[in-house]
Order: structure tokens, then sequence, then C-alpha cells
């Protein structure tokens, strides 16, 4: 069969086949049951794991199965291991009010952008001209200037982190205060200096440096800063690997393994008087790390609002917020610098079935029993700018989606969600982040009664291409991914993933557990399969 004619055939039917599911009565939980190929041959069952599987580092999800039955679910859900950190920050856009020239590194914004900047020091910043490793040292509000820790460099062709800053520059500022030198000095001890630091002598969770994780060539896995001496000194947990007169301008990051909160899509957000909009499914972080000065947008929210002050559920924004009854949609945060690009691919679904000649015309009888099989590309929408997809890709109620997953055919669209849960949701009980499908027709393609059985197979990718592409020292140290491994300190942590039908009368489930150890040896994978 030829493969364009195959794949303009297919339209609603073939793309939306990748997920077929036992009945209750084949339905097991230790897998999938192993069924016979068109030829008879023995398949494997069911895999759910991750590759590579080592702390703090990408890895990528992958899923796949073999049913014997033709019944169908239009709904799914994979709860991902709980040691898995999807993308991770957000961001907030600004714009400058005039050109910022080689060698300077005062940024003047507009009047609109800088509303409630005053909590940003040590805050990265990125954009045209913005130099690398760049990132906010002091605000002076009344004159909406911020002061960079690095001046503006004379430009290289090619180069987006080179000067001119021009103005209406978009710039991004991020949410935390995660950020990069290239000017350490790192001894035998454990003392470290940077002239460009600015270290901050407060905890973490107040905007400091105190507790925050700190890497470098010459610094042993799982440092952290204990003390801040001044603005250009810290003191780490454990003693340097430098030389004793120290090695010179080291690339260190400081606070790449905290974990913030992340631009997402809330839908039940409820209106009230003084500014106010609250939402539990938003998880409105107020420490330096999440939500204060980032945007909040929706239907009845003025624009360029932010959020300044946080209680519980509940965010107070800078702008005016239009109270009306029902629930909303509202989006917290711009896209990070190193968050993927729309578009970008990250979802590969694949499937094996005998397709119906009566809806996919060109194809084998039924009673061949010769299945075909296809693979579809996902891409990522970032929260902000979800598609419209009705009614195979509406995001979940009470949900916060970090990210929509569309796939598209000739004839259709259908989408999936990543969404953050909270620990004990009724699925697991540590939080994790769910890849959601809230409705598939799944049964359209499928030969009646087909003896073949339905295989599947999809992957999440741990990166894209266009993250690929980022600057070095451009956005937060250590979020340029789609799906990484959160970091781990010692011993080892015991994670668990299980795949489940949404849908009560066609259930089964599918679990996996996932070991990760801090002492890491070459094995690559994760899960079972």
């Amino acid at each position: 069969m030829h493969p364009l004619r195959f794949a303009l055939a297919v339209g609603l039917s073939l793309a939306l086949a990748a997920i077929f599911i036992p009945t209750a009565a084949d339905a097991v939980v230790t897998g999938c049951t192993p069924a016979a190929s068109g030829t008879g041959a023995a398949v494997n069952g069911a895999e759910i794991g991750e590759y590579p599987a080592a702390p703090a580092g990408q890895s990528i999800l992958k899923v796949a199965c073999t049913f014997t039955a033709a019944a169908v679910s239009p709904s799914y859900t994979l709860h991902d291991f709980q040691n898995s950190l999807f993308h991770n920050g957000e961001g907030r856009d600004v714009v400058t009010a005039s050109q910022t020239a080689v060698g300077s590194a005062t940024v003047t914004l507009t009047a609109g952008s800088s509303m409630a900047i005053g909590g940003l020091v040590n805050h990265g910043i990125s954009g045209q001209g913005v130099p690398a490793r760049a990132f906010i040292k002091a605000v002076n509000g009344s004159l909406h200037q911020l002061t960079l820790n690095t001046p503006t460099v004379a430009a290289v062709a090619g180069d987006s982190t080179t000067g001119p800053i021009p103005a209406a520059a978009h710039l991004n500022i991020d949410n935390g205060t995660a950020r990069s030198v290239a000017d350490a000095t790192i001894n035998n001890t454990t003392t470290i200096t940077s002239a460009k630091a600015n270290f901050k002598n407060a905890s973490v969770a107040l905007g400091g440096d105190v507790g925050a994780s700190v890497q470098a060539t010459d610094i042993p896995d799982n440092a952290k800063i204990t003390a801040v001496v001044s603005p250009t000194q810290a003191t780490i947990s454990v003693a340097g690997t430098g030389a004793a007169t120290g090695d010179l301008n080291q690339v260190l990051s400081i606070g790449g393994n905290t974990i913030t909160t992340t631009a997402r899509t809330a839908n039940d957000a409820t209106y009230s008087t003084g500014n106010k909009v609250t939402s539990a499914a938003a998880a409105f972080g107020a420490s330096s790390q999440g939500d204060i000065g980032m945007p909040v947008t929706g239907t009845g929210i003025a624009p360029g609002a932010v959020i300044t002050a946080i209680s519980g559920t509940t965010a107070t924004l800078s702008g005016t917020v239009t109270v009306s009854a029902g629930t909303h949609e509202i989006t917290i945060g711009t896209p990070s610098r190193t968050a993927p690009k729309n578009g970008d691919t990250v979802f590969n679904q694949g499937a094996m079935l005998d397709l119906n000649p009566a809806l996919v015309s060109g194809q084998n009888k039924c009673g061949v029993n010769k299945p075909e099989s296809f693979v579809i590309e996902g891409t990522w929408n970032n929260p902000g700018s979800f598609a419209s997809i009705t009614p195979f890709g509406i995001q979940p109620g009470t949900t916060a989606a970090i990210a929509q997953i569309v796939f598209t055919t000739s004839v259709i669209q259908y989408a999936g969600y990543v969404i953050q849960r909270p620990a004990g949701d009724g699925t697991q009980a540590a939080t994790h982040y769910d890849i959601t499908f809230p409705n598939i027709p799944l049964s359209l393609a499928l030969c009646p009664a087909s003896p073949a059985g339905v295989g599947m197979a999809w992957s999440i990718n741990a990166t894209t291409a266009s993250q690929s592409a980022i600057p070095a020292g451009v956005g937060r140290p250590n979020t340029v991914q789609v799906r990484s491994t959160k970091p781990l300190a010692t011993g080892n942590s015991v994670t668990t993933a299980t795949m489940k039908s949404d849908d009560a009368t066609h259930p089964f489930s599918i679990p996996a557990n996932c070991t990760v150890f801090a002492t890491v040896t070459v094995d690559f994978h994760c899960g079972n399969g």
C-alpha cells in the first residue's frame, strides 16, 4: 500500500485508533493479555518505561501493549512516574522602551511592562541582545529600569545574545532565581566566589540563595549553598575539587535543581471583588520561585495584569478583574525561554490493527485478518495557545494543564493534555503528571470481531529540536526539556506509573514500577518491558 495514499485515506478512523483496550472480562492488572498476531506468532505483553533513568536527566517515556479484544475506551490516562518532571518554569513578557547600547547593563521598560517588578531581583532574563547568563541585579521601579548583572556585548552575526538590546524588544523574565555565571572561582575549600553571581543572604523561598543547589565542574554532586558571605562569595556544603589557588572562570549554576511553578491553563477559576482570582487547580506558588510577578490572562481580566499577592488558592492581581458568575479559564505565566515552541513534535503514536475497508477504502477484506500499521506525530502547544478542538480535545474539568498535545490528520484533530496532579489525587500518593486523552472515537477503524488483536505503542520525547538550538546560558538552568527525571541526592527512589482507562464500561489498568538510584549505572532503562 502506498504510504501517501494510506495516510490520506485514514482520516478520522486511523488517526484515532492508537489505543484499543480489552473489555472488563479481558482486563488484567499486570499488563496486557498476550495475543496472537495475524500470523499466529506470540507477542509480548505491556511496557511502561523511561529511558534513560538517571536522576536529573532528560528521559523518554514509552508505552507499548498488545490487546486481544476489539472493545475500546474513548478516554485514557497515563499517570506518569513520580520522579518525572515535564518542562518546568514560566516567564513574564516585558517590552523595552528604548535601546540598551553595547556596554550598558541598564534596561528601560515601558510603563505597562514594569508593573510589580520589585521582587524580580536575581530572576533570569533573556531576549534579543540580552547577554548569555544574564539576570536582574537591581530594579528601579520609578524609572522602569532593570540593572543586569552583566553589560551587553558587541554584536556577533547569528548570535542573539549579543547587543545592543533594541527598543520595543520583547524580553522574557523567569519566575525563579535559578541562574548561571561563567566567572566562578572554585578551589579545594567550601568557599566559592563570583563577581557576577550577586549571592543573596536569604533562603531560597524568600528569594535568596541559602539552600540553593550549586553545580560546576569542580563541585561534587548534590552540593548546596549553606551561607552567603557577600554578593560575590558564598559557602557550600562540600569542599570543591579545584586547585589550591582556585580554578578560574568556571561555569556555575545556582538553584538549577529548584522546581518552580510552570506556565499553565486552569479551568476552574472564579472571580471576586478586590481584583482576586481563585483556583484550586492552579496551585498558586507564593514563594520567589512561584507566581508572584507573573501575568494572568483570561476573560474579564485586564490586559497586563500580574500577580501581586497570593493567599491559599486566591491570587490578587495588579489589574482590573470584571466579576462574573461561573468558572473561567485562566492562564498563569507565559512560556519561559526554554519551553518547547508551539508546534514542536513531542509525541509519537503508533498502532497495528486490522482496518475495515468499509471505512478505509483499499484495505484488505476483514476476513483476511491482515493487520495494517501507521504512526502519527503529536505536537506541543503552550498554555495561552491551546487550540479549540471539539469534541475530541477538550481539557478535562478542574485541571491545570502545562501543555496541549495535538494530533492532526487530513480529516480530524484530537488532543491530549499534560496535567499537574497533587499528592493523593486518587491515583497516586505523590505529586505527579498525567498525560490524558479525554475523548477519542477509537472503534471506527477496526474490523468487527477481528481476531488479529490490536497493538499500540507511543512515546514522549525528552526534548525538541527548538530546545536543542537554544544558545548556552539562555533561560533557567536545567529546564531545556520536554520530560526529565527529578534530582536524587542519595539512595534510591521507588516510583510507579499506571495507564488506565477513564471509561468505566471498558476498564483496564497497566502498572509499572521504577527504581532510580542516586549512584548511576549505565543500564538506560527503568520500568517494565
